[in-house]
């Protein structure tokens, strides 16, 4: 039995796929044909059924046989793709996937497929190995091809791997045609045009045909201009790539996993590459969001990732052997620019231009790059509450109006009608009630917002989370670079004994460790690296002096020295050394981002050239000068986020040091012994908001490996940063807790650090007791977790059991507390009853990694939280796309995982302001145009009844001079300048709004139905009858006093009484409808005259009055009868909702 579905697992994504074999039963083609033929029913069908639809067009058959699948990711997500045939031209390497001479691949959204003969299955092609051999001999391999083969590995890679694309196809004009062709609104609008021919409403079909023109041209010309738009943006480049024995250009989509490359400087290389010549200095903002400069190295085995800038690439002269281990390498001058070299083909090795060289690992989708956006667009699909309820709702008004459209062609054809006549005016009463504009009203509030805040600076890439943007009830924060500001100022040197802040008060072996343990580097006469790293080495008035193969510091001399010199390199041959920033598989361990907030937590900041000439010092070193000290940097040992600190080995010419800098913590564990008053001294800085590093050191004769260097250290002194909040970062928090909503923080740093600034900005309020878990050096269950509690003077017990929180010797316990919980205990208290415990009450999370950081968030979620995090950085990139609304603080590429963008703190208002504002204006514009065709429905429904019917011209001034401009007014509120502390109701239609809107649509039609039966009944349909000119005032007043309720939605938008234009408006409607009603009944004759379309009848006038007491009637109904029973059924559910109080019980 052949499989007809089976499971693949796929590499850094999901743990598998499914993978379903079918067989087409009608074409691509025919299926436009049947939807055209449909009228666009089979599209609907297909569409809104996928399981339908894909029984429809295509049967279940074996793997083998498929000439189309359904793949299925984990979450459930169903791609229908068609099975790609390739010719393998008889290569053996691809005889294992090779039926009948095809080699069968599925290229979808989760990977790329390919069918293997053996087992039967699809399967994911083989990665490309990196060849750790030497350049030469690789070179030499590539070249001593011959033409045959290199033409068989051509074809087998195209076949495994595809074109190197990383982006959606971009429709064009006739799949964009075609597809607003077979929407529903469109096609439902061409039957309308029909039908009203059919009625004899010619002018009314002209008009709103006219419309629908416009809007169907106006909305193609938008799309394909946009898709114009996006193609001129997809970048065609060229590459060079080593064929034939020679290096020669060609499309970088034509580059394969396998191929040898140059990398050169460009901005976004085209794939994952391993640098097996030379070096390079690349941007990695695209995947890490910090703009520091990164040196890859052949030595390293250094990837160059797709979609990083390549500032600087040369083609270098390999490094002696004992150099290769240092974190110095030799390259030629980068501030230079690369000799230009003519488009086409290299000749042999000694010839290669002065660009590094790589082989390429990964294309496409598989890129690192890649791996992000596939990432993005496998995300759960978001489900809108409002727009679910709201298609619901639409499906009963289908199925309403399908139901009494039946009724009433029963009854028309009692009455007399004939087929065609009963058909179109069934027709007609159908599309009034369930009237094709519906659909487009949903969104016209989340449209408008999305302008309202591009305005406001704030870009949005997902409108479906407009709506959830105003349903926010817990706000998550990172701290650093989005509650606090960017940089950091360094406050003091603080021994232990005293505090400093002047340099020339430190001791020399603080100040050499100061000048010395770092990551600060040049790059094109710049000094560039993290802020802390640079604002320490500022400090230490030193300067770095760069030497053949080495690095070193001076400290002192005759002048003092200010700051660092910026050197500047003019001699294009000179030989410049940079200290490398990363080594191998050191950033990018974990794609997703494991670089803790400490790594990150501050931007890297760039030293001009200009600022040097302030310092007024020479460029030379002067070794031997009186009181100079030169130190030369001979190894360093990077940041390790896991251990949170880094080193250096330094020799000063006499003595050999280990200097180590990182948290307070991680030294403590590291040091001889420790001094006295340490850990209260960390404290007391960490508790005032301060960040702190610790320095200290130790003498060495001959330098190890890292763990014996990190050992028996003594301590130096500690490093003492301020960091102050944002401006408006205080402002932003205050009205969130004033509009009930959750703040939380989350960060990678200290936690008395964190609950200090987390105090300071109100997350915390000055005076509630913080209390945080404590590990055991070797706990083992959730007794050996000891609690702390920062607070006020007083003293606290927590009850591990109650999980309640005891002041003093008072029983009674505090409910007035929150909880801190750093990542270690966070991980640990996983599926314990503490973890619901500190989701519940915590306020504080500190030292979370980026994998913390989203489960905290996706935790939360779980637990019923519609939830916002708002972060800057690209380790906070899984929380943003995790969260139900992302905004990222900034521009750089991050902010891709965000659904907004921003880069203000205060911008969190504005969002959820608009959010609740778009909110109430689709729900108030919805149920306007529910209402509206309710009432044309029933206004209709009586006239036919009795065989009547709207003349041409009452219908057009019903339709585009009062309702639409109704509509269109009912969106022109701004938001409320305030957040109310309880946000819109969830539903469109809560109890609540329901039965008193259900009521006065009802109470509306009692009054229309009274007045149908004024007149006699026709004996045919005509449009000229006095019953028909009632209706047609009366409903006008229905709209506009409909429109005037629904309008006031505050306090979530402007109120009514502050929007002069909408009041305006809305006084102009009513008081030039009582104009027309009295020039209709007072002055007839010139009714007659001027207005003959309307086909008004001649009356006495009595009918002014009819019209005006069912004005006054639905007046009532509107503004008395629905406010009261809505406020009475809110009362009651608001009973129901609040529990009884403990006491109360009996």
């Amino acid at each position: 039995m052949k499989p007809l579905k089976m499971f693949v697992g796929i590499k850094q994504e999901k743990p598998f796929i499914s993978v379903e074999g079918r067989k087409r039963r009608i074409s691509t083609g025919f299926y436009n044909v049947l939807c055209v033929l449909t009228l666009g029913g089979f599209h609907m069908v297909c569409r809104y059924l996928p399981k339908v639809k894909h029984f429809l067009l295509s049967s279940p058959c074996s793997l083998s046989d498929a000439d189309c699948v359904i793949v299925t990711s984990q979450n459930g997500r169903r791609e229908f793709v068609d099975v790609l045939a390739y010719s393998t031209e008889e290569i053996p390497s691809l005889r294992r996937y090779s039926l009948e001479g095809k080699a069968r691949v599925v290229d979808s959204l989760f990977s790329r497929l390919i069918y293997d003969v053996v087992s039967r299955r699809f399967v994911v092609p083989p990665e490309q190995k990196a060849v750790f051999r030497d350049f030469e001999e690789l070179y030499s391999t590539e070249i001593s091809k011959s033409p045959e083969t290199e033409r068989a590995e051509a074809i087998q890679r195209n076949i495994f791997y595809g074109r190197n694309v990383t982006s959606l196809p971009i429709p064009g004009v006739f799949d964009i045609v075609v597809k607003n062709t077979l929407n529903i609104t469109f096609l439902s609008n061409i039957i309308c045009l029909f039908v009203w021919r059919a009625v004899d409403y010619h002018n009314y079909a002209f008009v709103m045909g006219m419309l629908m023109l416009y809007s169907f041209v106006f909305t193609n010309w938008e799309e394909i201009s946009h898709s114009i738009g996006m193609k001129k943006l997809v970048k065609r480049r060229t590459v060079k790539i080593l064929r034939g024995g020679r290096f020669v250009e060609v499309d970088s989509r034509e580059v394969y996993p396998g191929n040898i490359i140059y990398i050169e400087p460009c901005k976004e290389f085209p794939c994952d590459a391993l640098v097996i010549r030379g070096d390079a200095i690349t941007n990695e903002c695209l995947l890490t969001g910090e703009t520091v400069p990164i040196y890859k190295n052949a030595d390293q085995l250094s990837v160059v990732y797709s979609g990083t800038d390549v500032l600087k690439s040369i083609s270098t002269i390999p490094m002696s052997t004992n150099l290769r281990n240092e974190n110095l390498c030799r390259v030629r001058s980068l501030t230079s620019k690369n000799r230009s070299r003519a488009a086409g083909m290299v000749g042999s090795i000694d010839v290669l231009g002065n660009s590094a060289v790589g082989m390429v690992l990964r294309t496409g989708f598989q890129t690192t790059r890649g791996q992000i956006l596939k990432n993005m667009l496998n995300a759960k699909p978001v489900h809108n509450r409002f727009i679910r309820e709201a298609e619901i709702i639409i499906l009963g008004i289908v199925m309403v109006a399908m139901a009494v459209g039946i009724g009433m062609a029963y009854v028309l054809n009692k009455m007399g009608f004939d087929a065609s006549t009963n058909l179109m005016y069934s027709l007609d009463l159908f599309f009034t009630f369930a009237n094709p504009a519906i659909p487009t009203y949903l969104r016209v509030g989340t449209q408008l917002c999305y302008k309202k805040l591009i305005k406001k600076n704030i870009y949005c890439s997902n409108l479906n989370k407009i709506h959830l943007a105003g349903r926010i009830d817990t706000a998550v924060f990172d701290k650093t670079g989005t509650l606090t500001c960017e940089g950091l100022d360094l406050l003091c040197i603080d021994d232990l004994n005293r505090p400093v802040d002047d340099i020339n008060k430190v001791a020399m072996v603080t100040r050499l460790g100061l000048s010395t343990c770092h990551l600060v580097y040049e790059l094109d006469g710049r000094y560039s690296g993290d802020t802390l790293d640079l604002k320490m080495f500022i400090f230490s008035s030193s300067k770095l002096v760069q030497h053949e193969n080495t690095r070193s510091v001076v400290i002192g001399g005759h002048n003092r020295i200010y700051g660092p010199i910026l050197k500047e390199y003019n001699d294009s041959e000179e030989m410049v050394y940079y200290q490398k920033d990363r080594t191998h598989g050191g950033r990018f361990a974990d794609i997703d981002g494991n670089a803790d907030e400490e790594d990150k937590d501050l931007s890297p900041v760039l030293l001009d050239v200009d600022e040097g000439a302030k310092f007024n010092l020479s460029d030379e070193c002067g070794e031997g000068q009186d009181g100079e000290i030169n130190a030369v940097i001979m190894k360093t040992y990077e940041f390790d986020s896991n251990i949170r600190r880094m080193s250096v080995v330094v020799d000063d010419g006499d003595r050999k040091y280990v200097f180590t800098k990182g948290s307070p913590e991680s030294i403590q564990e590291i040091l001889k012994e420790r001094p006295r008053g340490y850990e209260e001294k960390a404290k007391e800085y960490s508790l005032g908001g301060y960040r702190v590093i610790s320095l200290a050191y130790k003498e060495i004769s001959e330098s190890a490996d890292r763990a014996s260097d990190e050992s028996e250290m003594k301590f130096l002194a500690l490093i003492v940063f301020s960091n102050k909040l944002k401006e408006n970062s205080r402002r932003t928090v205050d009205e969130l807790n004033k509009a009930n909503i959750r703040n939380i923080m989350c960060t990678g740093d200290n936690i008395l650090t964190a609950i200090s600034v987390g105090k300071e900005c109100r997350i915390v309020e000055e005076f509630v007791p913080v209390i945080f878990p404590v590990l055991e050096e070797n706990a083992k269950s959730i007794f050996d977790v000891d609690w702390l509690c920062v607070g006020d003077e007083e003293e606290f017990t927590f009850d591990k059991v109650r999980l309640s929180l005891y002041r003093g010797n008072d029983r009674v316990s505090n409910n007035e507390f929150v909880v801190a919980c750093e990542g270690r205990e966070f991980d640990f208290f996983r599926n314990t009853h503490y973890f619901e415990f500190i989701l519940e009450k915590g306020a504080i999370f500190a030292r979370f990694n980026p994998g913390q950081k989203k489960a905290l968030i996706e935790n939360l979620r779980a637990s019923g939280k519609i939830t916002m995090f708002c972060g800057d950085g690209a380790n906070d990139s899984g929380a943003l796309s995790s969260a139900d609304v992302g905004l990222a603080l900034g521009q750089n590429e991050a902010s891709l995982a965000a659904n907004f963008t921003s880069s203000e703190i205060s911008s969190v208002l504005d969002l959820i302001k608009e959010g609740r504002s778009a909110f109430v204006t689709s729900t108030a514009t919805f149920k306007y145009v529910v209402s509206y065709c309710a009432i044309a429905y029933v206004v209709l429904v009586f006239l036919v009844l009795r065989k009547k019917f709207l003349s041409d011209l009452q219908t057009i001034h019903g339709d585009l001079l009062v309702s639409i401009p109704i509509a269109y007014m009912l969106t022109c509120f701004d938001a409320s300048d305030k957040l109310f502390p309880s946000p819109p109701d969830t539903f469109l239609l809560p109890k609540k709004d329901f039965v008193p809107f259900c009521l006065t649509i009802a109470l509306e039609c009692l009054v229309l139905w009274i007045l149908s039966l004024y007149g006699e009944p026709c004996p045919e349909i005509s449009t000229q009858s006095i019953t028909a000119e009632l209706m047609f005032f009366v409903s006008t007043f229905i709209y506009i006093f409909n429109a005037l309720y629904l309008s006031d939605c505050s306090p979530h938008r402007q109120s009514l009484k502050d929007n002069v234009l909408f009041k305006t408006f809305i006084s102009f409607m009513i008081l030039s409808t009582i104009a027309f009603l009295m020039v209709v009944y007072l002055f007839p004759e010139w009714t007659f005259l001027w207005l003959r379309g309307y086909n008004f009848v001649e009356t006495d006038g009595f009918e002014i009055g009819l019209v005006l007491i069912s004005a006054f009637s639905v007046t009532i109904a509107v503004f008395v009868v629905q406010p009261l029973v809505g406020r009475m059924l809110g009362d009651k559910s608001m009973q129901d909702m609040v529990p009884s109080k403990p006491e109360e019980k009996i």
